[in-house]
Order: structure tokens, then sequence, then C-alpha cells
């Protein structure tokens, strides 16, 4: 500490740090100063920066895809699904759900299984759900 930075109140020294020129400011407080006296130039500046954003990044449907499977590896069960889904019923351009069923012992479906799913096939069916299609069920073809 400096000298002059000592100050005595009852013959106790305290310490008093000196008042910050424009220079030592702290950061928040220049910025704060900034914006206030030239608000104009803040707004324009975030109207610029909006343009430029929309106008130079690439839409949302550049870099996203409906293809949820696309990202996975093939190894993946549900991209297994997928790939099997497209084989089985070429003629369904877009789904919303794809339900695989399989055993818990691995082994293949019994026709006592393929009439349990046919028959959930058809209570969906006949549920008349608005915006769905007739449900389609088909054997492992793999």
């Amino acid at each position: 500490m400096q000298a002059d930075e000592i100050i005595y109140v009852r013959g106790r020294a305290r310490a008093t740090a000196p008042e910050p020129t424009h220079m030592e400011a702290p950061m928040f407080e220049r910025w704060g100063r900034f914006v206030v006296r030239r608000a104009w130039w803040v707004i324009g500046g975030w109207l610029v920066g909006a343009v430029l954003i929309i106008g130079l990044l690439p839409s949302l449907s550049d870099i996203t895809s409906g293809d949820q499977g696309s990202f996975l590896p093939d190894s993946y069960e549900s991209v297994q699904a997928i790939n099997l889904s497209k084989t089985a019923f070429p003629e369904q351009s877009t789904s919303t759900a794809i339900v695989v069923v399989k055993r818990t012992d691995g082994g293949p479906l019994t026709p006592a299984d393929q009439d349990r799913v046919a028959s959930l096939a058809s209570a969906i069916a006949s549920a008349h759900i608005a915006e769905i299609g007739q449900p389609l069920t088909g054997t492992n073809s793999a």
C-alpha cells in the first residue's frame, strides 16, 4: 500500500482504494456506460447481427433429417427394424410409428404370436383414430 491510500480515523489506520479512473473502471461499468450513451448504436448492432445470422446460416431443413435412423449404426435393432419395414412394406412411404414384436427367448414368432399381433393391429384399426392409416403386419423376412 502506498502512503496516500491510508487514512486515519480516530487514531486507527484504514486503507482506502483509490477511485477508479475511466481507464481503470470495471469492464461491466464501461460496457454499461457505452450502452446508455450510444443506445441506438447497440440497437443497430443487434439488428445487423440478426440480419447476418438469418441470411448466412443454413435453414433448419438443410441440417436436419426426417430419417431418424440415418445417424445410427446399422447394428442397432431400431435401424434393422426400419430397413426391414422398408423391404416388407415398400408401398408405405412414411410412418409415424414402427412396432417390432420379438419373443423374449429370441426364437421366431409362433402362429399364436402372429395371431396376437394381428388381433392387436385389428384393435388399433377398429379404434378409428384420426389421421392414422391402416396398420400393416408382416412376418420377418430376414
